[in-house]
């Protein structure tokens, strides 16, 4: 019987809770829980190690118990938007807060203003339209406190946020920082930053953040024998909830699909629905090692994704021996990158313990 559309589908819906993700998870809900105020959550990790996907499925944990109708702690759902690209122009807050406007459902609260100014937390949204002018960022920014005192959600979360530092001068970086400093002591809603590392980087423009900062890295499985080992076991377990039979050993090449996934999970979900579809489209009753392989990213791609993670931990990347002009493919001249992760303000990551055991029933 040839792949069908039922698993490729299942393949679409799986979320696996392996280790780094559980550990990701707790750090969140922790930090929803004992908040204090004027704290920040800002998690890092490179694309497609499973950012995105952890905080929709804790948006989905945190569903029963947001109540409309004011019996639960929460009065809506986590809030969730995603920063836009600035495209060589200063970051566009304009646009940041309508998204977070339109997550929230305010239909029409762009074209109002708060009748109180910024720093009165009153529970009285915007009422009043503005006639005949564009709404200021600064305006709209007051909307968005607004409503977020009024709805009291679990957290408001920026993904990609590493676009807000994204300005070529550390003037506009620190800036924009305390723009998002100021809206954390006005609302008494928590604030999670989602991002790439070049996300922590820009932390250290602002020194009033980063001491504000929880900093949790969601990192990839290292390619060592306990990571390559719980990466497998990964692999295993997708296709077998997908019931997606395969007719390659998947023990041999343990090591391979470590490095076509660079470690991350999403990446590695990505690839196995990719494979799928073209087994699909062949008509084959399983998945072979030659689909697998086709359906990989290149090896330019791969290189360099494995060096921007070994730019932030190089000792443990480089037994992919990425020799230096790989380890600065995406740093360009700017050296300060290759220094030491440590920097002064900035608390000490989160890391995932190296033995854990995967455990997803």
């Amino acid at each position: 019987m040839a792949v069908s559309q039922t698993q490729l589908n299942a393949l679409g819906r799986i979320v696996v809770e392996h280790p780094v993700f559980r550990e990701t998870e707790a750090a969140l809900l922790e930090h929803l829980e004992l908040a204090e105020k004027d704290s920040i959550l800002v998690i890092v990790g490179p694309s497609g190690v499973g950012k995105t996907t952890l905080i929709e499925y804790v948006r989905q944990v945190m569903e029963p118990f947001c109540d409309r109708d004011g019996g639960s702690r929460y009065l809506s759902p986590l809030v969730v938007a995603s920063a836009p690209v600035a495209k060589g122009t200063p970051f566009g807050w304009k646009i940041m807060y309508r998204e977070l406007l339109e997550a929230m459902g305010e239909i029409g609260a762009t074209d109002k203003v708060s009748l109180r100014p910024r720093a009165d937390q009153s529970m009285c949204r915007a009422t009043r339209p503005i006639a005949n002018r564009a709404v200021s960022a600064d305006e709209l920014g007051g909307v968005v406190e607004s409503a977020l005192n009024d709805r009291r959600p679990p957290a408001v979360v920026i993904d990609e946020c590493q676009h807000i530092g994204a300005s070529p001068t550390g003037r506009v970086k620190a800036s924009n920082l305390d723009v998002i400093k100021q809206h954390r002591a006005n609302v008494d809603v928590p604030i999670i930053l989602v991002g790439t590392y070049e996300a922590e980087d820009m932390l250290r423009y602002s020194g009033q953040i980063s001491r504000r900062v929880e900093l949790v890295r969601f990192t990839p499985y290292y390619p060592d024998k306990a990571g390559v080992k719980v990466f497998r076991d990964i692999f295993a377990h997708i296709v077998d909830k997908a019931e997606l039979p395969v007719t390659f050993n998947i023990d041999r090449h343990a090591w391979e699909l470590h490095w076509g996934a660079c470690g991350c999970v999403g990446i590695l979900s990505s690839w196995l629905y990719r494979a799928a579809y073209r087994a699909y489209k062949a008509g084959s009753a399983t998945l072979t090692l030659e689909q697998l392989w086709s359906a990989r990213r290149n090896e330019d791609d791969l290189r360099a994704m494995a060096a921007e993670i070994a730019l932030h931990d190089a000792e443990r990347w480089g037994v992919y021996g990425l020799s230096k002009k790989d380890q600065s493919a995406r740093s360009g001249s700017d050296q300060c990158r290759q220094k030491p992760r440590s920097r002064p303000g900035i608390p000490h990551a989160r890391r995932h313990a190296k033995d854990t055991s995967p455990n997803w029933e």
